[in-house]
C-alpha cells in the first residue's frame, strides 16, 4: 500500500510491476487506483499464479514472461513502475534499475521496496540473514548507499527513502 500510494497514479495510467510474483500487488494496484498494470516475471510458476489472480481484474491487469534486465517494452511506455522485493533477487540490480528508468516516461514515478542491509548484523540476526541469502541465492544484499548509486547512475532522482525494516525484520525472524 505504501508503494502504491507513493507512485501517485490515477485512472487510466499504465503501470509496470517488475518481478510481479504471484500478481497480488498488481491486482491490488489496479483495483485501488483504476490503472492498467502489466506485470513481468521470469518464473512460469509465478506467471500461472498471477494469471489466475488477475481474472477478477480482467482488462486492467496482464502478466508476461520477461527479463527485467532486458525488457520487451518501448522507451517511456509506462506512467509508473513498481518493483516490490524483486530487484534484490536479480543477478544485476543496476541493469534492472537502468531498464526501469528506460521504460518510465519523463516525470513518471518509480516505487521500489527492497531488502537492504543498513548496518552490521550479528548473532541470531546474522544466522537469519545467511539463511535468507541462501534461499534467495544472493551472495550479498545492497545497502541504501548502493541503491542511491544505482539510481543516480540510471539518471533517476531519489525523492524519498524509508526504512521499514524494523517493522518487518523481527516478525520475519520469528
Amino acid at each position: 500500500d505504501m508503494v502504491i500510494d507513493r507512485i501517485k497514479v490515477g485512472a487510466g495510467d499504465r503501470v509496470l510491476d517488475v518481478g510481479c510474483g504471484n500478481g497480488r500487488p498488481a491486482a491490488r494496484l489496479a483495483e485501488a487506483k483504476q490503472v492498467d498494470v502489466v506485470g513481468i516475471t521470469n518464473s512460469r510458476h509465478h506467471l500461472e499464479q498471477a494469471d489466475a489472480r488477475a481474472k477478477p481484474a480482467v482488462g486492467r491487469v496482464r502478466f508476461e514472461l520477461a527479463d527485467a534486465m532486458d525488457m520487451p517494452f518501448s522507451d517511456e511506455s509506462f506512467d509508473a513502475v513498481i518493483a516490490i522485493e524483486s530487484i534484490t533477487l536479480m543477478p544485476d540490480p543496476a541493469a534492472a534499475i537502468r531498464e526501469v528508468a528506460r521504460v518510465v516516461r519523463p516525470g513518471g514515478r518509480i516505487g521500489i521496496a527492497s531488502i537492504v542491509l543498513t548496518g552490521p548484523v550479528q548473532g541470531p540476526d546474522l544466522e537469519f540473514i545467511e539463511r535468507v541469502r541462501e534461499v534467495l541465492t544472493r551472495p550479498h544484499f545492497e545497502t541504501p548507499d548502493t541503491y542511491q548509486i544505482m539510481i543516480n547512475a540510471a539518471g533517476l532522482r531519489l525523492e524519498s527513502l524509508d526504512d521499514i525494516g524494523r517493522n518487518v525484520f523481527r516478525r520475519s525472524i520469528d
